[in-house]
Parts: structure tokens; sequence; C-alpha cells
């Protein structure tokens, strides 16, 4: 397990080194840190491990998530990045009063 969640560090730092676009508010040394942790999958009712990116100017924070793509008869995964909204937050908030006002 400790192997995996190396490994999954290691080529979530790459991504994010390879992949990561300039942030449209310009950027600084050591502005975003990448953190491990878990994450809760709701449709097999346990934890998985994941790679967290955080802003630390604005307290954004994303988590690296793979993504099925079917290429004919190959099936693979393409790692995205997926902003994390807080429980409780203005996100969860607005989508609770648009499934009570119905």
């Amino acid at each position: 397990m400790k192997r995996f969640t190396l490994a999954v560090l290691v080529l979530s730092a790459l991504a994010l080194l390879a992949n990561t676009p300039p942030s449209p508010e310009g950027g600084s040394v050591m502005r975003y840190q990448l953190a491990a942790g878990h994450v809760h999958n709701i449709h097999l009712d346990a934890d998985r491990p994941a790679v967290f990116r955080i802003d630390t100017a604005t307290g954004r924070a994303w988590v690296l998530e793979p993504v099925p793509i079917k290429g004919g008869a190959v099936v693979g995964t393409v790692n995205v990045w997926s902003e994390v909204h807080e429980t409780n937050g203005e996100l969860y908030r607005a989508a609770l009063q648009s499934m009570n006002a119905k």
C-alpha cells in the first residue's frame, strides 16, 4: 500500500508539473502545495488514497481523480484536477436549497 501511495504521489507531482496551466492571478513560489490524504467513495462505502493540490493564497483545493476513457477496445484513465468543495460550504448549501425548493 505504501508503494502504491508513493507511486500515486510521484505520478501526480509529474502530472501537476506537466499539465498545470498558469494561474490567472499570477503566481509565486510555493503557492501550490500537494498533500496526500483519503477520499470517501460513496459507491463502495470505503476510503481511497488521494492527492490534493492546495492554493495557499486563496484556500481553494483540488483532488486528482481518474476519469475513465475508452479508445476502441482499450479502456484507460486520465487524471484530472477536480475542485473540492467543503461540506456545508457555499456550493453545498446552494444545492440543498435548490433541492428543498422543489
